[in-house]
């Protein structure tokens, strides 16, 4: 895990270079809340590990818990860059994550697997359009799918 900290927090720094005033700041927060979003999961299964059932706590959260942070991250990336493709992948991979815990066994995998990374896909996948929009009153035209 600190390997995988370390290459994203290198790969994120140089994403900013070229960032300056308002986004340099949004990006590098958005950067941080994937260490601390991740950080603070791996601390709430840890200490549920203590007082639960390791072994089921683990496989229940360590799925369903990463869909959440990810989800909320790419919220707080669609709004903070006006993007309502992200803004809507966040939402959805946030309900997929959590609703996903109601189902036993392998169907946690399968619901997870299917309707979150089918909406991946799907996503990745949908034609684009261009249009631009201030971010924060700034000068800054951000990329934004229609």
């Amino acid at each position: 895990m600190s390997t995988a900290s370390i290459i994203t927090a290198v790969v994120m720094i140089r994403a900013q270079r070229g960032a300056r005033g308002r986004e340099a700041v949004v990006g590098y927060m958005l950067a941080a809340s994937w260490l601390i979003g991740f950080v603070a999961l791996y601390l709430l299964i840890t200490a549920l590990s203590a007082v639960m059932d390791p072994e089921q706590v683990q496989t229940l959260l360590w799925p369903s818990g990463s869909g959440l942070v990810v989800g909320m991250i790419y919220l707080a990336g669609g709004v903070a860059y006006h993007d309502m493709p992200q803004f809507t992948l966040g939402a959805w991979l946030a309900v997929i994550a959590s609703a996903a815990l109601f189902f036993e066994g392998a169907n946690l995998y399968w619901a997870l697997a299917v309707a979150g990374g089918g909406y991946l896909v799907a996503a990745a996948l949908r034609p684009r359009g261009t249009a631009t929009a201030t971010v924060g009153g700034g000068s800054t035209n951000r990329y934004i799918t229609k």
